[in-house]
Order: structure tokens, then C-alpha cells, then sequence
């Protein structure tokens, strides 16, 4: 199963947007024969909803975010970890936006993350140490 901060949220207004209103962005639908989507939205909601990688690989021009090898094998990558990303207060999707994405060859999202890891550990070992002092310094 999927953790909860993997999984896209649904905006909070996804299903109370009248007719005529794109559920995404919350514009005019001003298109023939829509009524909740622009084109541009619907696709960037099922690229987001459905976690359609293969637009990620074409976006990066099938070439590594970072080390820029053409790819043969990859991994969709977050820019902003979703473990970091914070809850954006006009965008709940932010984080799953092709621009929050890239696709890494193996060997460099393999670093990234045990980049991000250690940072994540860093933090923790630092906030425990001033919890531990705070709690010295009271009692």
C-alpha cells in the first residue's frame, strides 16, 4: 500500500466547482464540449492522479536530470522529496507537477536519496539535541 504522503490529494474544492469551472485550476471552461476540464489541466491531472512516468521521461527529453546521459533505464524523481514537501496553500498538487519531477538514471537518484536521507538524519539527530537541552535547561 501506498503511504498517505505519496498519494496525490484531491484539491479541496475538486468536487464543489460549479459547471463551467475547471476542477483544477478553478478558471472559466471556456472550451467546446467541456464542462469541468481545460485540455491542458485534464492532462496535467491524469499526468499528477494516475502518476503517468512516461510524461516525466518525455519532459526531461530522455536524458538524466542530472548527469544528462540519455536513458536507458530511469526513475521518476522528485525534485522537492514528498516527504519535505510542505502543503502549498493555492496548489495542493504542487508537488506532483511535472515540474517537481525528473527522470535520474539509477546511479544518480540512488546518491539524491541517500543525499536527502542523510539531511533528513542530520535534522533529526540536531532537533532531538535541542529537545534534550530545552528539557535540561527546565528542570
Amino acid at each position: 500500500m501506498m503511504p498517505p504522503h505519496r498519494k496525490p490529494p484531491l484539491p479541496p474544492w475538486f468536487y464543489d466547482v460549479p459547471r463551467g469551472t475547471c476542477r483544477l485550476c478553478g478558471q472559466p471552461v471556456t472550451e467546446p464540449r467541456r464542462i469541468y476540464w481545460h485540455s491542458e489541466c485534464l492532462r496535467e491531472f491524469l499526468i499528477i492522479i494516475h502518476q503517468r512516468h512516461q510524461a516525466v521521461l518525455e519532459a526531461s527529453g530522455h536524458r538524466c536530470g542530472i548527469c544528462g546521459k540519455p536513458l536507458e533505464e530511469w526513475e521518476d524523481d522528485h525534485i522537492i522529496p514528498l516527504v519535505d514537501a510542505l502543503p502549498h496553500a493555492d496548489d495542493p498538487l504542487w508537488a506532483w507537477r511535472l515540474g517537481n519531477r525528473q527522470a535520474l538514471c539509477p546511479d544518480c537518484h540512488r546518491a539524491k536519496t541517500a543525499r536527502e536521507a542523510a539531511r533528513r538524519a542530520r535534522w533529526r539527530r540536531r532537533t532531538l539535541q535541542r529537545e534534550i537541552l530545552f528539557v535540561r535547561s527546565v528542570t
